[in-house]
């Protein structure tokens, strides 16, 4: 696929969640649903601010208009008002922003969860959703 991200040690990943968005939105619906106040009360504050640091770390670099590219390729998620199509975007804001997000989607999502509240990590944090979707794409086969 020819995209704005097409250059980025990410980009097969960026693809990846875009596809599973698109063609799972229950699933992405149902791990929004079973961790909805971890998203929302419980750390919803530390996922907007794990959100802040990666577009600040965006804006002074060239790939703030990549990520503006991501955030509204897909016309069906521009236009979602999902909350679980932002836990998508986090995730591909993550691996935009750092380069080395993708080693986390081969996590088991429990430790990426424990190790994300042991460490703070922005980064780890915004990819937790999308890990829980991808471990569980692995049970369902």
């Amino acid at each position: 696929m020819t995209n704005e991200w097409g250059h980025l040690p990410n980009a097969h990943y960026i693809d990846q969640i875009f596809s599973s968005l698109m063609s799972k939105p229950k699933l992405w619906n149902e791990i929004y649903m079973a961790d909805e106040e971890l998203w929302e009360f419980e750390l919803g504050h530390r996922w907007q601010a794990a959100w802040s640091t990666a577009e600040n770390i965006l804006s002074t670099s060239d790939r703030w208009k990549v990520w503006m590219a991501s955030y509204g390729e897909s016309k069906s998620l521009r236009y979602s008002q999902a909350i679980s199509t932002d836990l998508g975007r986090g995730a591909i804001l993550a691996l935009i922003a750092y380069d080395d997000a993708a080693q986390y989607l081969e996590w088991d999502a429990e430790k990426l969860e424990t190790v994300s509240i042991l460490t703070e990590s922005p980064t780890q944090f915004l990819m937790l959703p999308t890990v829980k979707v991808f471990n569980q794409e692995l049970v369902q086969g």
